[in-house]
């Protein structure tokens, strides 16, 4: 029914240690062209949108027009963790075993082949849209990101203020309620966005944005640091901040949070 092999396996690791911060199962589908995630968290507070395509891949079979499979995301991060550099990663699912997901790690050089069977769950299947409509997009370091997250935390906020213009992003650590405690320290980072070289935007007359997000999720999502050097910023008035990630080569993964 499935067979794809892929040497990426790394990337598949901070992949899957990005998603399971985040989300507890997920339906994955694939299809001829690729595969597809989409799924909320336990909460129904951030959505997680993911798509890879099928070319991407070393080799990519799916015999099936759309093929579904419940994982349980702590659990595959835990087989694909044992990942070595030099693996040949492939997941496979047989016709005459259907509910588990086959993963194999193939290492050519020590003529080593290690084969764990995942059983498939049975999930609500979520309605995946191709396109997310997105305003301009504000393209910054997604390590910086990451650092904005980890030390506004550290200051015990719990909420987290972003402003944007054409040109700049503004970070302010906030509490839930209004009075902040004697002692807390409130923190605004600025950076600079230059999106002079973007041809596709470069046009686009930019509407300035602000809104108030949990920091929790956001710290989370900003994981996704391992799979990109940069991450674009959706912001919108009244509607979810959008976090884009492009993994490597191989696709790309959103986060979307109100």
């Amino acid at each position: 029914l499935l067979e794809v092999r892929t040497t990426s396996g790394n990337i598949f690791k901070n992949l899957l240690d990005t998603l399971k911060a985040v989300l507890n199962d997920a339906n994955i589908i694939f299809s001829p062209a690729g595969l597809k995630l989409a799924a909320v968290d336990s909460k129904n507070n951030a959505f997680v949108h993911l798509v890879m395509e099928a070319e991407k891949f070393a080799f990519f079979h799916c015999k099936s027009a759309q093929l579904v499979l419940g994982i349980d995301i702590n659990v595959l991060q835990k087989t694909i963790k044992t990942n070595k550099a030099n693996d040949l990663l492939c997941f496979v699912v047989r016709k005459d075993d259907p509910s588990h997901l086959e993963i194999t790690f193939h290492n050519i050089q020590k003529g080593e082949r290690i084969t764990d069977k995942i059983a498939l769950l049975t999930l609500k299947e979520s309605i995946i849209k191709d396109e997310i409509r997105m305003n301009l997009g504000l393209k910054i370091s997604s390590q910086s990101f990451q650092n904005i997250c980890r030390e506004m935390v550290s200051f015990e906020a719990t909420k987290i203020q972003i402003e944007s213009t054409a040109n700049e992003l503004v970070f302010t650590n906030k509490l839930d309620g209004s009075n902040a405690p004697n002692g807390f320290t409130t923190r605004r980072v600025v950076i600079s966005i230059d999106n002079t070289g973007d041809n596709d935007q470069s046009n686009i007359e930019y509407q300035p944005a602000k809104g108030v997000f949990d920091l929790k999720f956001l710290k989370s999502f900003a994981k996704a640091a391992n799979l990109s050097p940069d991450v674009i910023v959706y912001l919108t008035n009244y509607s979810p901040i959008i976090c884009e990630y492009s993994i490597s080569g191989l696709g790309t993964l959103r986060y979307l949070l109100s």
